[in-house]
Formats: structure tokens, sequence, C-alpha cells
């Protein structure tokens, strides 16, 4: 009689099987009519899609059997170390196995670049850091799946080049809220106050399900407040798009609040424009 272990491993193969067979299925072919003069019963192939439904497989369903095919060694080093540990394995712990492979192989392949020297100090500083988050046993969140990450210490032992009196806007996810005002006091700044981003689509969370996203203010000595008319609403509400992505917007607005400033942008992904010097990782 087959114990509970045999019995996961044959599904774990068989799975593994039907995504091989899924994977050599062409996605679709030059002319799929099988009524065409040209075609023949032999050259005839149904679409894809068709095939999965047909199969009773759901197109996720699909997905993940097609990656479990994609990734032997992973399925034979879980299947190994269940025997070991007298366990049972099973898809998910796969699946989770495979999304661990593919961050470190994302991180390894970002492009990072070296931060060159900065010349002078700026009074309008914009940072997006790259916080590490804790999420336990969420293995396979996305937010920690696009780009290497910094640790707390680390992003606060950056040698900001600001000048005496300066203004820096810092991005803070609400769970990091303490970690990125200690980070502002660290590099001389004072919250003042915050702003924020409706992202309009609803995110996870422990405790609320994150749909925004904080700009906190800061200022280091005395630093003139925006004119009347280039002060904005708190909220700003814009659908979020990639992985980290600011609004354009907000770029936008800083330079509309301070219109003579001499702007920084840390740990940047794009140069939004010639008014900006950048320094960081560019994705």
């Amino acid at each position: 009689m087959l114990e509970a272990q045999e019995i996961a491993e044959l599904v774990t193969r068989a799975e593994a099987r039907i995504g091989e067979m899924l994977l050599e299925v062409p996605k679709a072919t030059p002319n799929n009519n099988p009524h065409h003069e040209n075609d023949t019963a032999v050259d005839f192939v149904k679409p894809k899609g068709e095939i999965i439904r047909e199969l009773g497989f759901s197109q996720k369903q699909a997905e993940r059997l097609q990656k479990i095919a994609e990734n032997p060694d992973v399925v034979e080093q879980a299947i190994a170390e269940a025997r070991e540990n007298d366990d049972i394995v099973s898809r998910s712990l796969i699946l989770a196995r495979i999304k661990d492979v593919e961050l470190e192989q994302r991180r390894q392949s970002v492009r990072t670049v070296e931060p060159q020297p900065l010349n002078g100090k700026y009074d309008v500083i914009y940072a997006d850091p790259p916080w590490r988050h804790d999420f336990g046993d969420m293995k396979n969140r996305n937010v920690i799946n696009q780009y290497p990450t910094m640790p707390l210490e680390q992003i606060k032992e950056i040698d900001v080049p600001s000048e005496d009196n300066a203004v820096l806007l810092l991005w803070a996810t609400a769970p990091l809220l303490d970690k990125a005002i200690s980070v502002m006091e660290v590099w001389g700044f004072s919250y003042r106050s915050c702003a924020v981003w409706d992202k309009e689509k609803i995110g996870m969370g422990f405790w609320f399900r994150g749909q925004h996203e904080l700009l906190l203010l800061g200022m280091k000595g005395e630093y003139r407040t925006p004119q009347t008319e280039n002060r904005f609403s708190s909220v700003y509400r814009e659908a979020r798009t990639q992985h980290s992505k600011k609004p354009d917007f907000y770029y936008d607005m800083i330079e509309r609040m301070f219109p003579n400033g001499k702007y920084l942008e840390l740990f940047a992904r794009q140069k939004y424009s010639d008014k900006w010097t950048v320094w960081g990782n560019a994705l």
C-alpha cells in the first residue's frame, strides 16, 4: 500500500510531466483553420488555450504546471528533502522554492549603476530608498522580488550632500514609517509633514491591505515654504503601474513647490529631466 509521501511524489512527478507536455504545445500555428485548402490534418494544431480548457485546467493552473516543468532541479531537491525529513512534498512548496530561485537570479541580473561622486550640495532632495521589508512567511511577495534591497543601517550610512538649509522628500510605506523618520533624522532633517499617494489598487498587508504610500517632508536648517499657489493637496490619486515606480506628477509638484531648487534624486530609477541630478540604481 502506498504511503502518503509516495503518493505525493507520484502526483508531483505527474504534474511536472503534464507541464512538460504543455510546454511542447505551440501557442499558435501559421494557419490553424482545418478547412484551409493548404492545411492537412497533420498540420493543424489547436490553439494552446483551447487545449488547456479541454483538459480542465485554468490558465493559472497551466502556468504553474509549466513553471514546475521548467525547474526539474528544484522539484528533485524538494522531493529529496521531503524524504529526508519524512515530510510530504507539495506543489505550493515547490512553487515557493522556484520563487526563491527566480528572486536570486533577478537580484544577480539587476543592472546596478555605481553611484558617481556628486559635485557640490543640493537643497531639494528626493529619495525612494529600496527598503527591506520583513514579510515573514510571505516568501513569494512581488514586493521583494524586483530589485536588491538595502538594510536600514546601510541606508542610514549614506552621506547625503545637502546644503545647510534644505528640504527632503522621502518615500515610505506604512509599515516602515518609524524607520523612515529615523533615516530622515540621521540624514540631518526634521520631520515636518507628509503627503499620501492613493494607488487606487488595493494590495496586501497583515493589518490593513495597503493602498497608499507616504511622502514624508523634512527640513534642515531654515528653508522657505512654497508660495500659496504652489501648495498642493496632501492626497494624490493615480493607479500604480510597475513596481516601485512613482507617478511623474511628484517631479512636477516638487519643481513647482521649490522652483529655484538644486534638485537631487537618491536611488533614482530614471532621470526625469536635465533639472535633476540622479544618484543610485537604474532599473
